[in-house]
């Protein structure tokens, strides 16, 4: 009798391991899988950024000669016939000019001050003057190296949502200064804790992921804010990436003049986005540890032409990639552990014990006089 109890009590409690374990590994540990409360992340990426040249640009805007030019085609169509610097350099040429048209236009005072003046002359005749003169949308654009730092920081949270503050800003890698002409920026987000969705409340409008989820599907396309684009575009898996030693899967986002719905400034000429942004996350946690991002947006004219005005070349830092891979390394210890060894751990511990205690260990008996007589095969003692 009392080896029944035991076995009673024991099967109970064993088949109530094997409950917890499934509840805990369903119901209970999904819903501890969300942004933490005191969520805090710094990223920094190095790179180049195009901008619009806009010293260079003063310079011509402010040119008195080259609005003179600008005013006046006719001069402006013979002067693109003639070697400028040459004339310059050799006065005796003009009276090699026959044409009456180009004789008329060198003669005109503004032509001829242009002519006297080696810095006007010579801010004329720079190919990025040129290209202004042929079309005034065609701006002047350099490129900078730069060092961009996003800084994301939990505010508050609730049961659904984490209210995080991203700063983001441009600096120049040397003196880690901001870069005139690359506004730093603030956003407020709100943001699902389980399911990284941006919601309603947040700056700018945002929807689509925050960040990938956690248990990344391979198969699944998945809704990515791109901040450049001004919409969610589609991420696509493009295989499997080892980042210094971590497993991640790689999801890829592009897109080609796709249209931002605005004007540029300057010209009114609708502009449109090129991107190509690959990012590599452990997919256990969802932790982007490696991205690249390339971007360039363009003012585009009726004929099709394409006038870049901004763009950017960046990846994550060395020191920034190793700091998210110990990061994710330990994220995916957590709930590889809590989420699965040790709910798993739990049902094969109460399974064993039910086993034990409702299966009997059979037992041969010995009699006291010695062995079992043997049988023969018609059935009779031997």
């Amino acid at each position: 009798m009392f080896r029944n109890k035991v076995r009673v009590i024991a099967a109970t409690a064993g088949a109530a391991l094997v409950v917890a374990g499934a509840v805990w590994m369903t119901v209970v540990y999904p819903g501890l899988e969300r942004i933490p409360s005191d969520f805090r992340r710094n990223v920094e990426l190095e790179g180049t950024a195009t901008v619009v040249d806009q010293q260079f640009l003063a310079r011509v805007s402010t040119s008195e000669a080259i609005s003179k030019l600008r005013s006046n085609p006719e001069i402006m169509a013979a002067l693109a016939k003639l070697d400028l610097k040459a004339i310059r350099s050799n006065p005796a040429a003009l009276a090699n000019v026959q044409d009456p048209v180009a004789k008329k236009v060198l003669a005109d005072p503004t032509v001829q001050a242009i002519l006297a003046d080696t810095q006007v002359l010579s801010l004329v005749l720079d190919p990025r003057t040129q290209a202004m003169l042929v079309s005034p949308a065609d701006l002047p654009v350099v490129q900078v190296p730069v060092l961009v730092r996003r800084e994301q920081i939990a505010t508050a949270a609730d049961s659904e949502r984490v209210f995080i503050n991203e700063k983001l800003a441009y600096l120049d890698p040397q003196s880690l200064k901001p870069i005139p002409g690359l506004a730093s920026t603030e956003a407020n987000l709100v943001v699902d804790r389980s399911s990284r969705e941006y919601l309603p409340g947040t700056d700018g409008g945002r929807t689509g992921l925050f960040g990938l989820p956690f248990h990344v599907d391979p198969d699944r396309t998945y809704s990515a804010w791109v901040t450049g684009a001004g919409r969610p575009l589609d991420a696509v898996f493009a295989g499997e990436e080892a980042v210094e030693g971590l497993t991640t899967y790689r999801h890829e986002v592009s897109a080609e003049g796709l249209s931002l719905g605005r004007t540029d400034p300057i010209t009114g000429l609708p502009l449109a986005i090129d991107a190509d942004i690959t990012v590599s996350s452990e997919p256990a946690t969802g932790v982007a540890v490696s991205a690249v991002d390339v971007e360039s947006v363009h003012a585009v004219d009726p004929a099709g032409r394409r006038y870049q005005r901004f763009g950017v070349d960046l990846r994550y830092t060395d020191a920034t990639v190793s700091a998210l891979v110990a990061e994710a390394r330990s994220d995916r210890s957590t709930v590889v552990n809590l989420g699965k060894t040790v709910p798993w751990g739990a049902i094969g511990i109460g399974a064993a014990i039910v086993l034990v205690a409702v299966v009997p260990v059979g037992r041969r008996k010995v009699t006291e006089t010695g062995p079992v007589p043997a049988i023969s095969e018609t059935g009779a003692k031997a």
